[in-house]
């Protein structure tokens, strides 16, 4: 569901949310949404977001000092691997005529629910009489990811085009 307000001629308020089914957990997960946009002139807008959103298919890191990364996709169940959930926080400012487009945003995005999977530490040690239990090798936990995007567009003309630039940082940290 989503709706669009217009008060005063200068904020547009774009509130929403979405609503997902997952049959693993069989329960029913909220995502509320909210944009906004205030017009300073035609061509000038400072423009604000923020959104929860859930990701049920997670990105497994495996991390093998022998091998290297070779990450794989699991589905979560919320008990051994968990649902992962971010909540978005983004501004802006935009400048647009009628030729060109400047976008510069800036976002910040906490993440819970991440998951990892290793085979460095071996908690029931090797040799004869030793067990493995791989559920043991999961890793739980949670990440910020922030950022710059920078766009420069040129909308008409015998040339037309677009350049952006994006500037992140992400860190993770499992216990």
């Amino acid at each position: 569901l989503q709706d669009k307000l217009t008060m005063i001629q200068k904020i547009i308020i774009t509130p929403g949310i979405r609503t997902t089914h997952y049959n693993v957990t069989r329960n029913i997960y909220l995502e509320p949404r909210v944009s906004a946009i205030y017009v300073i002139s035609e061509q000038l807008k400072l423009k604000a977001a923020w959104g929860k959103y859930n990701q049920f298919a997670t990105r497994v890191i495996r991390e093998d000092i022998m091998q290297g990364s070779r990450d794989f996709w699991i589905l979560a169940d919320d008990e051994q691997i968990p649902i992962s959930t971010a909540t978005h926080y983004i501004g802006g400012i935009s400048y647009e005529t009628k030729h060109y487009l400047f976008d510069i945003e800036l976002y910040h995005k906490p993440m819970e629910g991440l998951t990892e999977y290793t085979s460095r530490f071996v908690p029931n040690g090797f040799g004869p009489g030793s067990t493995l239990n791989y559920e043991e090798f999961f890793y739980n936990g949670r990440g910020v990811a922030r950022g710059l995007e920078i766009l420069a567009q040129k909308k008409s003309g015998a040339l037309t085009g677009w350049i952006g630039y994006t500037l992140g940082k992400v860190k993770h940290q499992f216990d």
